[in-house]
C-alpha cells in the first residue's frame, strides 16, 4: 500500500471533547497522529490541525471524520492530501532554530515587518502563535540557516523592534531565552 500525507483542519464551536472525539476517528481507522496544533479563536471558538501519514485513502479518512457528532452543525472538518516533498520522510530542513516574540498590541504590519527581516536571512517561520493576556504577544518558531549571522539577525530584529516601538525577546529555541546568542 502507498503511503499518504494527510491534513485535517477543523474550525468551529470549542467545547470540551472535540479534539478527543476527531483524534478517536482517526484511531479507528489506524490512522495515528502527530503533534496536532490547536488555536483559540475569538468568539469561543477553536481551529485544530493534525497531519497524518498513513496508508489509509482520503476518502476514507474523510468518511471517518464526517461521522462525528456536531459535524457541519457547529465545526467544519475537512481533509486534503498533500504533496510530500521531502524524500526522506524527515523534516525538509534541520537549520538551528530560535524563538522570537513579538508584543504586537494587535498592531497591523508588525508581524510582516518582522517576518521579513527572517526572510532577508534566508530563514523560514516554522510555527506560529498567538497569546492573549496582559497583551497580545506573538509567538513564532524559526529556523535560519546554519550559515546566517546569528548576531546580525539578532541586532536587526531589536533595530526593528525600536523603531517600531514594540517589546520582543529572540533567542536560541535549545539554550533558551535567558542564555545570550552566541554566534558559534
Amino acid at each position: 500500500m502507498s503511503e499518504h500525507l494527510i491534513v485535517v483542519f477543523a474550525v468551529g464551536k470549542d467545547r470540551p471533547g472535540r479534539i478527543a472525539e476527531i483524534t478517536d476517528a482517526l484511531m479507528k481507522i489506524a490512522v495515528y497522529h502527530d503533534d496536532p496544533r490547536t488555536s483559540l479563536l475569538p468568539g469561543g471558538n477553536t481551529s485544530l490541525q493534525i497531519a497524518v501519514r498513513t496508508d489509509c485513502t482520503l476518502e476514507k479518512v474523510r468518511a471517518a471524520l464526517d461521522e462525528l457528532p456536531g459535524h457541519e452543525e457547529d465545526v467544519v472538518i475537512t481533509a486534503y492530501e498533500l504533496t510530500d516533498y521531502t524524500t526522506d520522510g524527515q523534516e525538509s530542513r534541520s537549520d538551528p532554530r530560535y524563538v522570537l516574540r513579538i508584543r504586537t498590541a494587535g498592531r497591523p504590519g508588525v508581524l510582516a515587518a518582522f517576518t521579513s527581516v527572517i526572510a532577508r536571512y534566508d530563514g523560514e517561520v516554522i510555527d506560529f502563535g498567538t497569546r492573549i493576556g496582559g497583551g497580545r504577544i506573538s509567538v513564532l518558531r524559526v529556523e535560519l540557516p546554519a550559515e546566517a549571522d546569528i548576531i546580525e539577525v539578532n541586532r536587526d530584529l531589536y533595530h526593528l523592534a525600536e523603531q517600531i516601538g514594540v517589546g520582543i525577546k529572540f533567542y536560541d529555541a535549545a539554550r533558551g531565552e535567558h542564555m545570550p546568542l552566541t554566534g558559534d
